[in-house]
């Protein structure tokens, strides 16, 4: 499809929409309830509160009845409701790599930023590798698609996923649920909240899930591919005057899971990354799920560790409100700890603890963030703005080791351990201009100073390959990287009535370069250029028949310039298959999502979100040091980019009189296949899911059964070498709680 032909298309959909609503004496739309459209939700995309419909940005939000609903319990499930977008896990269930609109990676080195960034209350969870936290306070969810260069943080080329937890009520009360599933899946959560005084609010929350897995390990004997997780949160909130709020809070959680990859049923192409067919829900990795201690190398040597992955993060936040007859003042910081440990079986074991080849990491990094917001209006209302300054300093250290081993025999292959510094400095303002009645016109930009600093420490301690600071300048690369980068938007809204209103846009956005450095020889210690991407917008939002119905549709044209992702190649004169980080291309990628809901009548609701995706390199990049026969054409499929995605679904509360209802809810989740990984000829298979549930409310107890993937459809996620791994089969889950 052209662009012309998409825009064409747009245009169309925006003036037979539009039609029926220039009536001067619409009725007012009345609040939505939990089975209707959601048109109430009020957003802050914008970095202010304004109604879900207002916002002239790609946006999809959840209340937190829609989380409930939905049954999402982190944020790997988001992705399934949310047009153009989707998460791909392989071995680390700690980890979510978010693709929005085709654009995002799945490397997870710290020397890589991710360019679809998460947020917690606004604050920047800068690093994947311990980002897929639990969803069991949230009061909403807000996932922005396309760039966000001016208000939202640093490096959000894809787009932007805040999670938005809820404050401390200032009543006593709170919830405990409890459910179980197939594979004998257990998962419990709950909130208390308990004010001191009306002047000092507080909250406790936590979750605690523990899942043996659904795939059975031949060479073993046991299940594995689950994770146990759990996680606490305190929240406090202090109301010291009528104009000033703070909010403080504090959380843990610990990860703890990983992904298996399927044995096959017979042999893969040879000299390709092509995957043989697999057996699915069976592996015959034969190392045994092990702790990962404190040096999961030294255990794996010792006989004492198997494959593992852990992963532990603190969070603390502060976030200062004022309010005064000029604007409001926010006053924000955060400060993210994380611990990510694994060790990953990547060649055949004949027998424990030696024989095969494992993968090592041994991963730790913190983060302050820093904001300042005031955000007021001028001229009447006719001016709306926000304007701040935001800091982000960045530290990681990274130890990846190789190791092989035949018999008694261990040979270490590689051991580096690799440190970087990131010191981000931001200013922003935006403001929405209305000229006239009906029209607003945004304007907005951001500067960014950016400056990542890499630095190798050399290890000695197996007698293994290492790399040095002094190799990598000694080459000529620089362990210095720059950047000053300049992200405007400009967007134009006009409403027809208050219940339909269209607009265009165009933003910029950029992600920092990098380096490739998760290899043992400096010679591919290669410095990564920033991604560059513009993206142009046309939207209708709508609501009809009284706020019964909405439909919100936007077309899109992204022009990415030096996308950042990884290849697995084979290497002269060598039969490893080596991870490169690179620039690998230039992307274009368009498409058309819509966002569709209504009431049928009273307790009945449709619902329907969906896109199409249509993606494609402009212009590849040679990979240094790798064979003409490795390189990337721009006749490749880009990766990760379905073309169709459609989630349909229906629900119906049925009123049972005396605080009781049933509410009864069926889903429908449809993707095209897409490529898994570059250079790559793998696709999946099309996906057709259907998820449903029941669920009974009698005062304050409720109970429900679902299923997830009800029809039991195979399906997989990601191809790493020979090696597939796997969604999750039918799972039908119990649930059982009580509110206080």
């Amino acid at each position: 499809m052209s662009m012309r032909s998409l825009l064409r298309l747009s245009a169309c959909a925006v003036a037979l929409l539009s039609t029926p609503a220039f009536a001067d004496e619409a009725p007012e739309a009345p609040q939505a309830s939990s089975s209707g459209t959601g048109n109430d939700i009020v957003v802050t995309a914008q970095r202010r509160e304004q109604n879900l419909q207002d916002v002239p940005v790609a946006i999809t939000a959840f209340s937190s009845a829609d989380v409930e609903r939905l049954g999402m319990d982190d944020v790997f499930d988001v992705a399934n409701f949310v047009p153009s977008t989707h998460i791909t896990q392989s071995s680390f269930k700690a980890t979510a790599t978010y693709f929005i609109r085709g654009i995002g990676t799945l490397d997870i080195t710290t020397t890589n930023d991710p360019p679809v960034t998460m947020y917690e209350n606004d604050l920047i969870i800068a690093r994947s590798n311990a980002n897929n936290i639990g969803l069991f306070d949230v009061e909403r969810i807000e996932v922005l698609r396309g760039p966000q260069g001016t208000l939202f943080g640093r490096n959000t080329s894809g787009g932007a996923v805040n999670v938005i937890l809820k404050k401390p009520a200032d009543h006593f009360g709170g919830y405990l649920e409890g459910s179980y599933g197939s594979y004998d899946k257990i998962r419990v959560k709950g909130s208390v909240d308990a004010p001191i005084s009306d002047k000092v609010l507080t909250k406790t929350s936590g979750f605690w899930v523990n899942d043996p897995g659904f795939i059975k390990n031949d060479a073993t004997g046991k299940t594995v591919g689950g994770e146990k997780n759990w996680g606490v949160r305190e929240d406090v909130r202090l109301l010291p005057t009528d104009t000033m709020t703070w909010d403080l809070s504090a959380s843990y959680q610990r990860n703890q899971g990983l992904g298996f990859p399927l044995s096959a049923t017979g042999e893969p192409a040879p000299n390709t990354t092509s995957p043989p067919p697999a057996n699915w829900y069976h592996t015959t990795v034969g190392v045994p799920v092990g702790d990962c201690g404190k040096d999961p190398m030294a255990a794996w040597a010792a006989g004492k560790g198997g494959a593992c992955s852990v992963a532990r993060s603190l969070g603390l936040g502060s976030v200062m409100d004022f309010e005064t007859d000029a604007g409001d003042l926010q006053v924000l910081y955060g400060f993210r700890q994380y611990w990510a440990v694994y060790s990953f079986p990547v060649g055949t074991v004949d027998n424990y603890p030696y024989g095969g080849s494992n993968l090592f990491s041994d991963g730790y990094g913190y983060s302050h963030s820093g904001e300042l917001k005031w955000s007021g209006e001028a001229w009447d209302d006719k001016i709306q703005y926000v304007a701040g300054l935001y800091y982000l300093n960045l530290v990681d250290e990274n130890r990846l080791s190789n190791a092989s081993a035949s018999g008694s025999t261990i040979t270490y292959t590689q051991d580096i351990k690799i440190r970087t510094t990131t010191n981000s400095y931001a200013a922003y303002a935006q403001a929405d201009i209305k000229p006239v009645e009906g029209v607003t016109l945004t304007l907005g930009g951001r500067f960014t100073h950016d400056v990542k600093e890499l630095a190798y420490i050399p290890m000695d301690e197996v007698n293994a390959p290492t790399i040095s600071t002094a190799d990598v300048i000694a080459r000529g690369q620089p362990v210095k990287l720059t950047s000053n980068r300049f992200t405007p938007r400009v967007a134009l809204q006009y409403d027809f009535s208050r219940d339909v209103n269209v607009f265009v846009s165009a933003t910029n956005g950029f992600k920092a370069g990098g380096w490739n450095a998760r290899v043992s020889n400096p010679n591919l210690v290669i410095a990564v250029d920033p991604e560059k991407v513009w993206s142009y917008e046309a939207g209708l939002r709508s609501q009809f028949m009284g706020g019964r119905g909405k439909l919100n549709l936007t077309g899109f044209y992204q022009k990415l310039k030096g996308y950042q992702n990884t290849v697995q190649v084979f290497l002269d004169s060598t039969s490893t298959l080596t991870t490169l980080l690179q620039n690998i291309a230039d992307v274009r990628t368009m498409g058309i999502e819509f966002d569709a809901a209504f009431e049928v009548l009273p307790g009945l609701s449709l619902n329907a979100t969906g896109s199409y995706l249509d993606a494609k390199y402009l212009k590849t990049y040679e990979f240094p040091n790798v064979p003409a026969t490795a390189q990337l054409s721009d006749s490749e499929i880009p990766t990760q980019a379905p073309k169709f995605q459609v989630t349909a679904g229906s629900t119906y509360v049925m009123d049972l009189g005396d605080k009781q209802k049933l509410t009864f809810s069926g889903l429908w989740r449809h993707m095209s296949p897409y490529q898994i990984a570059i250079l790559n000829p793998v696709r999946t298979v099309t996906q057709d899911m259907i998820d449903a549930s029941v669920r009974y409310d009698r005062g304050d107890w409720y109970g429900s059964v679902g299923c997830t993937n009800c029809t039991g459809q195979h399906a997989y996620m990601l191809a790493l070498a020979s090696r597939v791994y796997p969604m999750d089969p039918r799972r039908v889950t119990a649930t059982l709680g009580v509110r206080f």
